[in-house]
């Protein structure tokens, strides 16, 4: 906003803001002798009971949107309630729910003035310096301050009383009498500057200290407690003078605040206090030239960076009342960014130097590059850069705009060489005057006894930044370096590779029935028994006579083979044969372990429902079928619903190729049931026949049960449920020799959507039958069973033809047929 509005227009829009809030206030007051005395039976003469809390948002913005039309200024508006009783803390309160209010129309203003900006902006082409301006630093130090309206920066009341504290009206004493007599007075100073004692009348002490008043007090008090100041002997009563209540004062705040006027705060309070109350310096206040105006004279000249910088709060003065706070406009401003600790924007002084600013920025960053500083300055007609050698630092004065941006040091060395490989010690060195490849290699500790000696490389950064490699003798250089040692340069990267660098890593393979299968490094001499170690012993089902080792063949030119098998057997992992488990192997060598054909471990199977004893069953042997399973469980209840019973089988347990669907279009003809996924899940519903599978052991139906599977036998159901494109999904009653138009019609009959032609029956168990059809009719419908589902498709999208693509579709199919009944007509002539 500060880029499109001079400043006068700014200062105008804020007045405007609290222009608003005075006469809302006002109307306010108006409304604690009606909205509120009509809910709180309160008198409009007497506002001791109102809180705070009895005001709803709600109602407040009411109150704050008819006030427009009043002239009440803030303060007189609380003084009048103020008269009638309201407290000074619910006063306060609802002061600071209306600064709340003031802050969200200052945003809401805000964004609306953003999005001016940004609708002027998106209209003016503007240049690459413009654009560079735009994204500049706008952090104003020492604004966060105020900011933060988390911070809570009311004065502390929990402190012994200063010593310079001034009674005022307002203010409440606390009178502790104790010995012969005890007695506790609670004195409020009036607004004549007075408290009365009784059968002494008003004591004057407005303006007075506590130790003062105190000793004015107490000439007072030894006339009514005798004991308290004797003329003569010790003293047998005894009084202490203390402050309880604070008396609240009022404190203008002018100039350039966020949000200027007058605040009534506790007499405890400072100028940070009112400051922070009034929201801190706007965008062009000063931090740096705040003034206290006490009875038209300046007291006191305040710099919030004393405080900021260097902690020190001595010109931060308590207030007194009717005093006058002034933030004037900055006189200079200068922003520094990039490699500082603490980069924004900084209110500067006319003697301020860039010392002085880096200072106040917290100094440089580690990385922060000091030999020489540039300045953007603005001038008169355009702007210019300053270049700064560090040696006039301290000497060089900031003026008002000047941008500052402290760039990086080069992310380069300007002494580093590097090697890696075959070395003890690979990394970073210092290049020292001089230094040659051996002495480089002596600093890395040396070569490891597998360096590759023949050869090593040099990666060089040439002068015009391309690269060069060079090669040299690892062995020459250190055996001979006057003849074939070699001047380094900066940044040059050495390699020496090693022997075992140079060829692929040899491995030895384990699978099949061991514990923790792999691939594992060769080492010389590894035997057989060595590679089962590591992978932790043999399992429970290895078949130990039959172990075959496949190894690559040297001679396949000759003898055609790929790979070698060796087979072996063992008696145990502990046998110490020689010629078996010392067999050394060779690197690449694949190790497999076979397993027993005879080894099974138990497999379960679950039967739920109308069984006499449900619960996990483990199979016998492979032959074992349904009738066996249920005759284990007890055979089935009286309720049992046979033709409703069903499997749930694990996929991995059907021998099935996978298919894919891919041949399935995503379009579908109008009168298909859509597919909205095909994918496998785990388990697969089986349908069953178990009524045939008891009656006949022998018959199809009878299937053999595999690991995993439940077999679920339902009570007898009693409904049919109707599903799809009906008027209503339901479970209807199912009644004996129902055909399936009767449970349509008890879900209301078939929506606009229906499919009829397609609909179709899943039964309890799981089977699926559907209607069958002869041209275009219906000639088999499938019988309904109790537990069945009738589902009833929905038709599929369809793109109709508009009135005038028929129009233009038959006018087509006419003109064509006439253009080939005169072309046959021709043809016969």
């Amino acid at each position: 906003m500060t880029a499109l509005y001079p400043e006068h227009m700014q200062h105008r829009l804020s007045n405007r803001l609290l222009l608003k809030i005075v006469f809302s206030i006002s109307l306010l007051i108006i409304g604690f002798s009606t909205d509120l005395s009509a809910q709180a039976n309160l008198n409009a003469n007497n506002l001791s009971n109102v809180r705070s809390a009895d005001i709803s948002d709600e109602q407040l913005k009411s109150f704050l949107s008819r006030a427009q039309a009043e002239g009440i200024s803030v303060e007189q508006a609380f003084q009048l309630a103020m008269t009638r009783g309201l407290p000074a803390a619910e006063a306060q309160e609802i002061r600071n729910r209306i600064a709340s209010l003031q802050d969200e129309v200052k945003v809401n203003e805000a964004q609306d003035l953003g999005r001016l900006e940004q609708q002027i902006e998106s209209d003016t082409t503007t240049t690459q310096e413009t654009k560079a301006d735009s994204t500049r630093l706008t952090k104003v130090f020492g604004a966060e301050l105020f900011q933060n309206r988390g911070l809570n920066l009311t004065p502390s009341l929990n402190i012994p009383t200063p010593v310079n504290y001034q009674l005022g009206a307002g203010d409440q004493l606390i009178i502790t009498i104790w010995g012969d007599r005890t007695d506790q007075l609670n004195l409020t100073v009036s607004p004549e500057g007075t408290v009365n004692l009784q059968n002494r009348g008003p004591v004057y002490v407005n303006g007075l200290t506590i130790e003062a008043a105190t000793e004015r007090l107490m000439g007072q008090l030894s006339q009514l407690y005798g004991g308290l100041r004797p003329s003569n002997g010790q003293p047998t009563t005894f009084a202490e003078v203390s402050l309880g209540r604070v008396r609240t004062i009022s404190v203008t705040v002018t100039g350039e605040v966020r949000g200027p006027g007058t605040y009534s705060i506790s007499s405890l309070s400072t100028v940070f206090n009112a400051l922070y109350s009034s929201g801190g310096p706007n965008s062009i206040g000063s931090f740096r030239k705040i003034r206290v105006i006490r009875g038209n004279e300046i007291v006191t000249e305040l710099d919030l960076y004393d405080f900021l910088l260097n902690g020190d709060q001595t010109d931060n003065i308590r207030l007194r009342d009717q005093d006058v706070i002034q933030v004037l406009p900055y006189e200079s401003r200068v922003s520094i960014e990039g490699e500082v600790l603490r980069p924004a924007i900084y209110e500067l002084n006319r003697s301020n130097t860039y010392q002085d600013l880096v200072n106040m920025s917290g100094g440089f960053t580690s990385k922060a590059y000091k030999k020489q500083a540039q300045i953007h300055r603005q001038t008169d007609t355009q702007r210019r850069i300053v270049t700064l050698p560090s040696e006039l630092y301290s000497d060089f004065v900031l003026m008002n705009g000047d941008e500052i941006r402290i760039p990086e040091i080069l992310d380069r060395y300007e002494n580093r060489v590097i090697i890696s490989g075959a070395v003890w010690r690979p990394g970073d060195f210092e290049l020292k005057d001089g230094m040659t490849l051996s002495q480089l290699i002596a600093e890395a500790d040396g070569l490891r006894p597998d360096a590759f000696m023949t050869r090593g490389l040099i990666n060089r950064v040439k002068p015009d930044l391309s690269f060069e490699q060079l090669s040299f003798n690892v062995s020459d250089v250190l055996s001979n370096p006057y003849q074939h040692d070699i001047l380094l340069q900066r940044e040059d990267e050495i390699i020496i590779r090693g022997v075992r660098d140079l060829r692929d890593e040899a491995v030895v393979e384990i699978a099949g029935s061991v514990r923790d299968g792999g691939v594992f490094v060769w080492l010389e001499n590894m035997t057989l028994q060595d590679l089962v170690l590591k992978a932790n012993g043999f399992r429970d089902s290895a078949e130990l006579s039959r172990i075959e080792i496949s190894r690559r063949s040297e001679d396949f030119s000759t003898t055609g083979k790929i790979v070698e098998t060796i087979t072996l057997g063992i008696d145990s992992l502990l046998s110490e044969s020689s010629d078996i488990m010392n067999f050394v192997l060779q690197p690449y060598d694949f190790v497999f372990i076979h397993r027993r054909p005879d080894f099974q471990v138990q497999q379960y199977i679950t039967v739920e429902g109308e069984v006499r004893y449900p619960g996990t069953y483990a199979i016998i042997s492979r032959n074992e079928r349904l009738s066996d399973i249920v005759a284990r469980a007890g055979g089935l209840t009286n309720e049992a619903y046979v033709r409703g019973s069903r499997i749930t089988r694990q996929q991995s347990a059907i021998d099935r190729a996978n298919v894919d669907y891919n041949f399935i279009n995503d379009s579908v003809n109008s009168d298909s049931v859509q597919v909205d996924s095909l994918k496998r899940d785990a388990t697969t519903r089986i349908g069953i026949d178990l009524e045939t599978a008891l009656r006949n052991t022998n018959s199809r139906e009878n299937l053999y049960v595999r690991e995993g599977d439940v077999i679920r036998i339902p009570k007898l159901a009693q409904t049919v449920r109707v599903t799809g494109a009906v008027m209503q999904e339901v479970e209807v009653r199912y009644v004996p020799g129902a055909n399936y138009s009767y449970y349509i019609n008890r879900a209301g009959g078939l929506s606009e959507q229906a499919l009829k032609k397609r609909s179709f029956v899943v039964y309890a168990n799981g089977d699926v039958d559907r209607s069958r059809r002869f041209l275009w009719m219906t000639v088999d419908r499938p019988d309904i069973e109790p537990g069945a589902e009738i589902v009833v498709p929905f038709k599929g999208e369809s793109n109709r033809l508009s009135p005038q693509e028929i129009v233009s579709l038959s006018s087509m199919v006419v003109s064509m047929t006439a253009t080939i009944m005169t072309a046959i007509d021709r043809l016969s002539r």
